[in-house]
């Protein structure tokens, strides 16, 4: 088995939470075994910090037998690993979650973990072989105090598992990545052109 997981950061609530997510992944707390991860000494000192103020995180187990394989469910006309499509997918549930409360909540670090069973232990043994590091979101000053309930991470859920099924090249993804990328450039002047696109509002309120 193999896991990605993304812890998210500047999210607080109670022990236990949980929703479902698209492409396989399931917002949770964030799993003892990677709290235990002697890799997390290789972060930095700031990564390493937001980490363990980290309570959740978005879970994805699937079947891969190494870091790295095809994905079998891809149908672009290059070839993505697994793990490049759970991280692409990420990003589209960071969006997601500010799309539902515009807040402070992001994620700075992807693991990318295999597992198998141990000798008399009953617990299988996990081991981070990939991290993918990712710049902050920067949201709006009048959003930083936004509280971000239970019920917006179900909906969110909702919402990433259609912007997960949105097909690429085509005006929506054109606008999905626009909005990416202005959310996560700390530069105001150059940031907000990118979020002059109407055609990811007019979707979204389809939706």
């Amino acid at each position: 088995m193999a896991f990605t997981v993304v812890p998210l950061h500047n999210l607080a609530l109670d022990a236990g939470t949980s929703a479902e997510f698209g492409a396989g992944f399931v917002f949770q707390d964030v799993p003892q075994w990677l709290r235990d991860e002697p890799i997390l000494k290789d972060l930095s000192r700031h990564d390493r910090a937001s980490f363990l103020a980290t309570k959740h995180a978005l879970v994805a187990e699937y079947e891969a037998a190494a870091i790295g394989e095809p994905d079998a469910n891809w149908k672009g006309q290059n070839p993505k690993s697994i793990q490049e499509v759970k991280a692409e997918a990420a990003i589209l549930a960071n969006i997601a979650l500010w799309l539902r409360q515009p807040s402070t909540v992001c994620y700075t670090n992807v693991f990318h973990a295999t597992s198998w069973p141990m000798p008399g232990e009953e617990q299988k043994h996990h081991v981070v072989q990939r991290v993918e590091g990712q710049n902050p979101l920067h949201c709006h000053p009048n959003d930083v105090a936004n509280p971000v309930t239970k019920s917006h991470i179900v909906k969110a859920g909702q919402l990433h598992a259609a912007l997960v099924a949105v097909p690429r090249n085509n005006p929506v993804w054109e606008s999905l990545r626009a909005c990416w990328a202005a959310l996560t450039m700390y530069s105001a002047d150059r940031r907000y052109p990118f979020l002059d696109r109407p055609r990811i509002a007019v979707w979204v309120g389809r939706y």
